[in-house]
């Protein structure tokens, strides 16, 4: 059975007194069950056609079929619901929408669609979609923080090679005096910059990589242990090399000010989030110690992990003294 058919299809573009044409006379025939991609040179029509064969767009001439059904006369209505109905589309960008978390997102389909289901059932389904590819958590932006903290606590509890009362007053205080979790948003969760990718002329981020600890919750989190990085960087290298102003970076206070500014957030509560992530290296490093003496981790710099340890939890004490 044909499932889409063009034939003799032309699309051109009005400029104003300007006419360009860019598909002219497509014929071509996709049965269902068939696999077919589009190739080209750029400029060769490619989205044009894509366009056309989504019902996104109309031809200026030409008749399309779909399902054996002629759609050439199809008007924006009328593709909408056809659209809806049957076609589906993974996108070239991501195409999200902001301020809707990644459980709403997946549902939005089921939303709009023409035959609703419930209310549950969107939920339901769209729960075991996200946990389908590991992101279950992504659904589940509220009380991030407190989440965090004892996450990392059982984490610690896991891994400890020795007790240390410090790791226990630095829990109750982060709980104690956790600020309000603001919009959430997208968090790294290891970010620094080792985990980006410069543009060539280094004017900038290109790109930034590690997203295995992404999760949706307060962002804060991810300014906090930048923060914690060039602090760790300006005395030592094992964690990242030094990145200071006098090598063409900007400080952590010209970070977090400039972040500030871009996003609208108040930063007041910054200390906290410093601590945190003094907090969370701590517990990655008493991990680190644990396996070491275990001997199943072996190379240069692990027997100085245990060392930090203490280190760590004392800057974090540092920052919340007298909250």
């Amino acid at each position: 059975m044909s499932l889409i058919r063009l034939e003799d299809i032309t699309k051109t573009y009005h400029l104003g007194e300007i006419d360009v044409p860019v598909l002219r006379g497509v014929s071509i025939e996709i049965k269902q069950g068939e696999l077919v991609a589009l190739m080209g040179a750029s400029g060769s029509g490619k989205t044009t056609l894509m366009n056309l064969l989504g019902c996104l767009d109309h031809p200026t001439s030409g008749r399309h079929w779909f399902e054996d059904e002629e759609i050439s006369g199809y008007n924006a209505d009328q593709r909408a619901n056809l659209r809806n109905r049957k076609i589906g589309f993974v996108f070239q960008s991501f195409n999200l929408l902001p301020r809707t978390n990644a459980l709403e997102q997946v549902i939005m389909p089921l939303t709009y669609a023409v035959h609703k289901v419930h209310d549950w059932e969107e939920i339901e389904r769209g729960s075991d979609l996200l946990a389908s590819v590991g992101l279950a958590d992504f659904g589940r932006p509220d009380g991030y923080l407190a989440r965090q903290v004892k996450r990392w606590h059982a984490q610690w509890r896991a891994s400890e090679t020795s007790p240390r009362p410090e790791l226990d007053e630095l829990v109750e205080r982060l709980t104690a005096t956790m600020p309000a979790q603001g919009a959430p948003a997208i968090v790294h969760g290891d970010y620094r910059l080792t985990n980006v990718i410069y543009r060539t002329d280094v004017s900038g981020i290109a790109a930034v990589v590690d997203w295995e600890m992404a999760t949706l919750g307060d962002p804060l989190a991810d300014v906090g242990l930048l923060a914690v990085y060039h602090r760790l960087a300006a005395v030592s290298d094992g964690v990242m090399p030094a990145m200071s102003p006098a090598n063409g970076f900007l400080s952590a206070e010209q970070m977090a000010a400039r972040y500030a500014d871009a996003a609208g957030r108040d930063l007041s509560q910054l200390d906290w989030y410093i601590a945190f992530g003094y907090y969370k290296l701590a517990v990655i490093s008493e991990g680190i110690h644990y396996r070491y003496l275990q001997g199943k981790t072996v190379g240069e710099g692990f027997s100085q992990m245990g060392d930090r340890v203490p280190q760590l939890l004392d800057a974090a004490l540092g920052l919340l003294a007298g909250r």
